[in-house]
């Protein structure tokens, strides 16, 4: 089976939802096999990882039942919080990568000399760290999620996240990327590039310095509060961004479809 077919019968078995659930679960299992797909495997491998379609479709209607049919079935609960998993950069100049998927990712400043990466209810096993001259590289890849577990994370009993601490005048550079999940920021002061990405989730920066910020996100909002620095680009979709108290020297840029900006 390919990648639309599931979708196709993935939503024929949610018609029973509102548009907007309907939506939400659908980009969350496309979001999950082109992940699978970015990673080398083929499509309908990726696919067959997961539950038939019809499955899944039982299992979320059950969990909104209490609309048509009476009260939903309680999820299971999620896992406990754990002790961080510590990294810690020893090259200021290394640029920092980090790849996640349904993973908050939260950064800010330290007062430490040298860039610290804590991953919190994450499993040693998920994780894949490569450090070379130029990067730090982090991988989460965590096990496909199914029905069930879909249902704890939409009614946010996961509570993963990395927390990226940062040195004051960082010019090593950061690429953030993770799904379903917001990316925050505050009380930066960073002299290199960097791009944070997500999708269906909020990015939220606040009273930062950069000298290039990238900033991408879909179906969700993004919040830029108090920055400054050379340039700034902004994109999300189906829903607003708010620029406020930004001052950027060479260009600010932003961009969203079927909703609204607000600049001050």
């Amino acid at each position: 089976m390919d990648r639309m077919t599931f979708l196709n019968e993935l939503a024929a078995g949610l018609a029973r939802l509102e548009p907007e659930d309907r939506k939400q679960v659908l980009d969350y299992y496309s979001e999950m096999i082109l992940d699978r797909l970015e990673s080398g495997v083929p499509e309908e491998e990726a696919v067959a990882e997961l539950e038939p379609p019809e499955q899944i479709a039982a299992a979320i209607r059950v969990e909104y039942g209490a609309r048509q049919d009476g009260p939903a079935a309680p999820a299971a609960p999620g896992p406990e919080p754990d002790r961080p998993i510590e990294y810690l950069l020893a090259g200021g100049g290394q640029r920092i990568e980090i790849r996640a998927r349904d993973t908050r990712i939260i950064l800010r400043r330290t007062a430490q000399d040298v860039p610290r990466l804590l991953v919190y209810g994450g499993r040693s096993e998920w994780l894949t760290a490569e450090a070379t001259e130029e990067a730090f590289r982090l991988t989460m890849r965590l096990p496909l999620l199914f029905a069930n577990d879909w249902i704890s994370l939409f009614s946010g009993r996961m509570r993963r996240q990395i927390l990226l601490e940062l040195p004051e005048g960082f010019a090593g550079g950061v690429s953030a990327k993770t799904t379903n999940a917001d990316i925050e920021g505050a009380d930066l002061r960073l002299a290199g590039t960097v791009k944070l990405a997500t999708t269906n989730s909020s990015i939220t920066l606040s009273d930062g310095r950069f000298d290039k910020l990238s900033a991408a996100t879909t179906n969700s909002c993004i919040d830029l509060i108090d920055l400054a620095g050379r340039s700034c680009s902004a994109r999300t979709s189906n829903s607003r961004i708010t620029a406020e108290d930004c001052h950027f020297t060479q260009e600010l840029k932003l961009a969203t479809s079927n909703s609204k900006l607000r600049v001050e």
